[in-house]
């Protein structure tokens, strides 16, 4: 061979580690940040076009004032704490030095999130007063816009690990999820949806991974991942035992691998939110492992809630009212219960008592009718049946369906091997449509899961691509 030759290969040939534009990395890289920023401005345009003004920036959601409350109060040093006077909000109060009651109501991440956004980027003088406290939770939406961005990219990569071959798959599955918008609409809201999606798809990717590769680390970090989501939202933690007996059914001819990543990610898990655990019971003496105070609430309303008897918020028909004297005490009792809740007070532990003795007394008396509502309302997690309990709606549950059918296609049409990696997000599915079945439910319960199902839509549209292009050329 001579010099001459010798030179084209070398120059042909990239050092190992390094990008050309002839390998192709360095497009693939650029594409993505392309999604990237495709994602980040679908997310700030709706922020940035029509701010959210309701309630002096506020937004619709109740919920957004205990989470509010709370980031405020650690903001102030006050510790874990749903007290407020009007101080939170800017509002005129007493100078008598308050008792901070602790709250067991919330789990601890989104209250965190966002005392962190204000200490990081808050603006301390615009939380002098109501009217200008906007300027901080317009900060925080934009902080949610880039986490949402980000997502997109943790989409791509989940694509990405369960068909390594495929490029378009996975891109188109970003692409896809850059304009997913029951995601953009939840990026303008102060509540914990957008840091839970983050989370949750990162803990899926780490998932994959260790299903992938059986490697300690990868399981490891995907119990601590997983321990923080449920740190976010307590109504994942039976999903520990789901995912654990997954993990042992994918290595059933293999028991001790089986035992070992089962105990790796549960321990893991356990580890991230036993100091928590710990916290709850030093400040209420009773044993609560994230939050409490919505089971009974949730399993009351999820008797009889439908689109017939939706009214607004603990507002029903008189016919609903079935047992003796029930519309009394649900009165007396969705009173206390919301102020307990607002505050984040231990007491709503009573509340919530009382509500799952009235759902179970509705239960034991019609249960076939619970069970009718129960299946009727159950796809309402998904945008189906939908029922406009906010100022503003939501995109239409069309676009789930149109993910739906390509996730399916994915999964019918792929090998054993990614089958098994797709089971976590499919097994994510059937435990979230379980969990909320009795109870009361809303859409955005079910939004978190969004990336990991547009994660596979992608897959079954690259799919989908390659088919067509094969008949044609054929």
């Amino acid at each position: 061979m001579s010099s001459e030759s010798r030179s084209k290969e070398t120059v042909q040939k990239p050092a190992p580690g390094r990008t050309s534009w002839r390998n192709g990395r360095v497009p693939e890289a650029i594409l993505l940040a392309v999604v990237f920023l495709m994602a980040l401005a679908a997310s700030l345009y709706p922020i940035i076009h029509s701010p959210v003004r309701i309630r002096h920036g506020f937004g619709p959601f109740g919920d957004s004032y205990l989470y509010h409350t709370l980031a405020y109060n650690l903001y102030e040093g006050h510790g874990f704490s749903g007290t407020d006077d009007g101080r939170a909000l800017g509002l005129p109060h007493k100078d008598n030095p308050l008792a901070y009651e602790p709250s067991v109501t919330r789990g601890p991440v989104y209250p965190f999130f966002l005392c962190a956004v204000y200490k990081v980027f808050g603006n301390r003088e615009a939380m002098a007063s109501v009217d200008t406290w906007h300027l901080n939770w317009d900060r925080v939406r934009i902080v949610q816009c880039v986490l949402n961005a980000v997502t997109c990219l943790l989409v791509f990569w989940i694509a990405r690990v369960i068909r390594p071959e495929s490029f378009l798959a996975a891109f188109t599955a970003a692409l896809i999820y850059a304009f997913c918008f029951y995601n953009i609409f939840y990026a303008r809201a102060l509540l914990s949806e957008s840091v839970t999606t983050f989370i949750l798809t990162g803990f899926i990717l780490l998932g994959v991974l260790a299903l992938k590769t059986n490697k300690a680390l990868w399981w490891l970090a995907a119990g601590v991942l997983f321990g923080v989501t449920v740190l976010s939202r307590a109504e994942y933690i039976p999903f520990l035992l789901a995912f654990g007996g997954y993990i042992f059914w994918v290595n059933r001819g293999r028991v001790w691998i089986g035992v070992r990543n089962a105990a790796l990610f549960t321990g893991a898990a356990i580890c991230t939110v036993a100091p928590w655990t710990i916290r709850n019971y030093c400040v209420s003496r009773h044993l609560v492992f994230v939050s409490t105070g919505g089971i009974g609430y949730g399993l009351y309303f999820g008797t009889f809630e439908s689109e017939m008897t939706w009214k607004g918020w603990g507002v029903f028909p008189d016919e609903v009212f079935f047992l003796p004297r029930e519309k009394e005490r649900f009165n007396a009792l969705y009173t206390s219960y919301d102020q307990n809740m607002m505050k984040g007070s231990m007491n709503v532990r009573e509340n919530d008592a009382a509500f799952i003795q009235l759902a179970l007394e509705r239960i034991r008396s019609r249960p076939l009718d619970c069970l009718s509502n129960w299946l009727t309302k159950a796809p309402r997690l998904w945008y189906q049946n939908y029922i406009q309990m906010y100022v503003e709606r939501e995109a239409s549950g069309n676009w789930f369906v149109s993910y739906s059918v390509f996730a399916l296609l994915a999964f019918w049409s792929s090998t054993k091997e990614e089958r098994i990696l797709m089971g976590l997000i499919g097994l994510l599915f059937v435990y979230l449509n379980l969990i909320f079945l009795p109870v009361h439910i809303e859409p955005r319960y079910g939004v978190a899961l969004m990336p990991g199902i547009i994660a596979l839509t992608g897959i079954g549209l690259g799919k989908t691509c390659v088919w067509i292009r094969t008949k044609l050329i054929s």
